[in-house]
């Protein structure tokens, strides 16, 4: 069986963490690369305590709160368009958002995806403690002051957390832990998710939830995809 070329994991000039690249000049690029499918996922953080620091989105160039849902409405506008224009090509066009789970904003992502009509819920682990462990300038403040065993405990159960919500339609990049953990505790935090993710997997198959394969790992150093 032949697999389709997909991509469901992108962020447009919607991220405050993506290039200034247009939903357009993504689909132009995903046809020389052979794709047939595309989702784009802008990137939201909805953490209060970190609300001056990254609950933004882009809108017109500026920066504005993710809270001042005019980005939907026009991102909405913006996939539908190219999702029209680029059919004919054979390319599938498709709306999703990563949403940066965090303990307590339940109602604030039910309130996003509930009111929109996504094809694709993306949950993701970014933060723990009101710590960006995903941030190379931020995740050091993280792992210094915890023990392996900790970090283990905490990013394992806050995953589960986000899985047993029932939000969201897949996960991304679920050892996000190692990106810059492992320059901390090096090599031993390669194997910290035995024993951990196990019970997690099964409760995600029982959902029906998808597991994402990321290869920005690459990108940063690492040998190995996530996960």
């Amino acid at each position: 069986m032949k697999l389709a070329r997909t991509d469901y994991h992108i962020h447009p000039n919607y991220s405050i963490d993506a290039s200034p690249v247009r939903v357009k000049d993504y689909c132009y690029r995903a046809l020389e690369l052979g794709l047939t499918e595309i989702c784009f996922t802008t990137h939201i953080e909805l953490d209060p305590v970190r609300r001056d620091i990254d609950n933004f989105v882009v809108l017109n160039g500026e920066r504005v709160s993710v809270y001042n849902y005019a980005w939907l409405d026009k991102y909405f506008v913006e996939i539908t368009q190219a999702r029209e224009e680029f059919r004919g090509d054979g390319l599938q066009v498709k709306a999703g958002i990563e949403v940066g789970y965090c303990q307590g904003c339940e109602k604030d992502i039910e309130k996003i995806i509930d009111n929109y009509p996504f094809d694709f819920v993306l949950g993701a682990i970014h933060c723990l403690d009101h710590i960006a462990i995903s941030s190379m300038k931020e995740s050091p403040r993280y792992f210094q002051l915890r023990s392996l065993s900790q970090v283990r405990k905490e990013y394992f159960s806050t995953l589960r957390e986000a899985v047993v919500t029932g939000l969201f339609d897949a996960l991304a990049h679920v050892d996000l832990y190692r990106r810059y953990g492992f320059r901390h505790f090096g090599p031993e935090i390669l194997t910290i998710h035995r024993g951990a993710i196990e019970p997690i997997f099964k409760e995600m198959v029982r959902r029906g939830m998808g597991l994402e394969i990321n290869t920005s790992s690459l990108r940063r150093g690492l040998q190995e995809f996530h996960p």
